[in-house]
């Protein structure tokens, strides 16, 4: 579980109907040039060497008319929800306000292995920090693994791994700070999700 260190799936946690008005809000994004090459980390630095990715703000986006911002808003609902019941898992205040964005990675793209997170508690930084990582898949719904590529590679601390494909709809979630994993080379056609992070407060911050 999430809690222990763990990993949780969610199949089918958007339905087919609402993944598609999510790629078509992709797509429109990608039309008006949303997108921009993705770094790595919580402050965005670029390598190529570990990571070949784009991302768009689907919150921040410069033109509201742009898109389809009611079906993002019908999935924020969802993971609110999800919010919601990890709180109780983990027992963990996970804050409301949301870091996110979705990423396609294009064939040849990928992301080594790593963690989202490196802040420690006691020597907070900011007033938050990554807590809870979460993958929604908005692959097709003939994504094949073997073909495309595009795995959610999972390590243990004993190096031993899983792999998990990137099924239309399903949601991943893990713990920021503990769970290293990696994306394995996309082969044939984009991989398209959107990805985010449930914040927790970091308690010895000071705004002095």
């Amino acid at each position: 579980t999430v809690a222990s260190g763990g990993v949780a799936r969610e199949i089918d946690f958007a339905p087919t109907m609402l993944v598609e008005d999510l790629r078509a809000d992709v797509a429109a994004l990608r039309n008006a040039d949303a997108f921009q090459t993705a770094g790595c980390g919580q402050f965005g630095r670029q390598d190529n060497q570990l990571r070949v990715a784009e991302y768009a703000d689907p919150i921040d986006r410069s033109r509201k008319d742009i898109g389809d911002p009611l079906a993002f808003q019908c999935l924020m609902e969802r993971l609110d929800m999800a919010r919601l019941e990890l709180e109780e898992f983990t027992q963990k205040t996970l804050l409301e306000q949301y870091e996110l964005h979705y990423v396609q990675y294009p064939p040849g793209g990928k992301f080594a292995r790593h963690v989202d997170d490196f802040m420690d508690d006691l020597t907070p930084k900011q007033p938050s920090r990554r807590c809870v990582s979460w993958i929604l898949y908005l692959t097709e719904n003939d994504w094949n693994s073997d073909q495309d590529g595009g795995l959610l590679r999972i390590f243990d601390k004993n190096d031993h791994f899983i792999d998990i494909a990137p099924q239309s709809g399903s949601l991943v979630l893990f713990d920021s700070l503990a769970v290293e994993h990696e994306v394995t080379a996309v082969i044939r056609r984009h991989r398209t999700c959107l990805v985010g992070w449930f914040h927790t407060p970091c308690p010895n911050y000071s705004y002095y």
